[in-house]
């Protein structure tokens, strides 16, 4: 989460309050080390949740040098968010090709709704070995392109609009119920071999999803900018 801070292309982490000069028609962000920085313009590139929050902590802390705060902006908060759990599985060389070539795949809406999907929920995978082979060094003396000499990378998507993962990621019966639905997907009769590196990050909350009278919401929103903040 940033505010940019246009001024000579300088970019400030993580604000504490934002503030308008009044006296010099100027913004400036107060930072949590206590630095303060003037600007003409500020770039919010944050959640409009954590904008919205931004702006109730900074009307919390009103100092009259500096004038009144900010005033908050309709809409911030109209859009619900999904939460998504990201997986990358490294599996170590194997004599045949662990996946087909190509980018991966999607797994399709369920045709009765979310609510009876699988329990994993389980988005899609990206064959990153395929899709990102260029991220890629072949660390041997002789570099090949023999599977058998090469790791296998896949990067799976879980959550969304399934909810969280069940198993959830910090059980132990997560991994192996997730190589088991790899397995069926990749239509192997053989389980997958075991993976040499594993790590799981929960990303809350990170994909809004705007729902019906978007757009409009989207004008009001960038009318009362005009207003309120001038």
């Amino acid at each position: 989460a940033r505010i940019w801070i246009v001024r000579n292309t300088r970019y400030v982490r993580k604000p504490y309050h934002v503030f308008p000069i009044i006296e010099f028609g100027h913004l400036q962000v107060s930072m949590a080390s206590g630095k303060r920085i003037a600007s003409s313009h500020i770039v919010t590139a944050i959640p409009l949740p954590s904008l919205h929050q931004l702006l109730i902590d900074s009307s919390k802390a009103q100092r009259p040098t500096l004038g009144l705060p900010l005033p908050s902006l309709p809409h911030l908060l109209a859009n619900p968010t999904s939460s998504v759990t990201v997986v990358n599985l490294v599996f170590p060389p194997t004599s045949t090709p662990i996946h087909p070539s190509g980018f991966g795949y999607l797994i399709p809406r369920p045709p009765t709704d979310y609510t009876s999907s699988s329990s994993l929920g389980m988005l899609g995978t990206v064959f990153d070995s395929c899709a990102l082979s260029g991220q890629d060094t072949d660390l041997s003396s002789t570099p090949s392109n023999d599977p058998a000499h090469a790791f296998t990378k896949l990067t799976v998507m879980l959550g969304g609009p399934h909810g969280v993962p069940s198993p959830a990621p910090s059980s132990p019966a997560f991994i192996p119920e997730l190589l088991s639905a790899l397995q069926t997907h990749l239509r192997r009769a053989e389980p997958l071999p075991a993976p040499c590196a594993v790590r799981v990050r929960e990303h809350h909350a990170c994909i809004p999803t705007p729902t019906v009278g978007h757009g409009a919401r989207v004008k009001e929103l960038g009318a009362a900018v005009r207003e309120l903040w001038g």
